[in-house]
């Protein structure tokens, strides 16, 4: 399974200014609903915003994975944001989130949706991965560093 197969370049956004956590999850619904066609990006965001009260999905310095399952999806999709000066993602370590992954998906894919789970885990694990990503300029930029980290792992 690799993460490029899930990650369309029109679901890279970069140089995003959220006031916080909220914001960061409101615009990044609004940006996904605005690309994919039968989303809703109120739904989304509720989606969204209940998984957090679950649990927060910050998962370690400066990466967040916000991730839920959306009724009528037909597949799974990951969108990535970069937010250059970081936004309180309530994570345990107080560090602020640079790079937030989105991974939404259809209810009756659970074991796919774990699967990319991990391999964004994997993908973004790396120490300096976040330095690197907040070099990125542009949404290519950032795409092409996610693919050729997605490629150096194997499946």
């Amino acid at each position: 399974m690799r993460l490029r197969d899930y990650l369309d370049p029109c679901l890279v956004f970069t140089e995003l200014k959220p006031a916080d956590k909220t914001d960061l999850l409101r615009e990044l619904a609004q940006r996904i609903a605005g690309q994919v066609a039968g989303l809703d990006a109120a739904e989304i965001l509720r989606l969204l915003e209940e998984r957090e009260r679950q649990g927060n999905t910050a998962v370690d310095t400066g990466r967040a994975v916000p991730h839920a399952f959306v009724p009528g999806l037909e597949r799974a999709l990951c969108a990535v944001a970069l937010v250059p000066q970081g936004v309180d993602f309530g994570a345990e370590d107080g560090a602020p989130v640079h790079v937030a992954f989105v991974l939404l998906s259809p209810p009756d894919n659970q074991m796919s949706h774990i699967r990319l789970l991990a391999r964004i885990s994997r993908v973004a694990h790396r120490a300096e991965f976040v330095q690197d990503a907040l070099k990125a300029d542009t949404p290519e930029a950032l795409f092409n560093l996610l693919t050729r980290e997605d490629a150096s792992h194997v499946d």
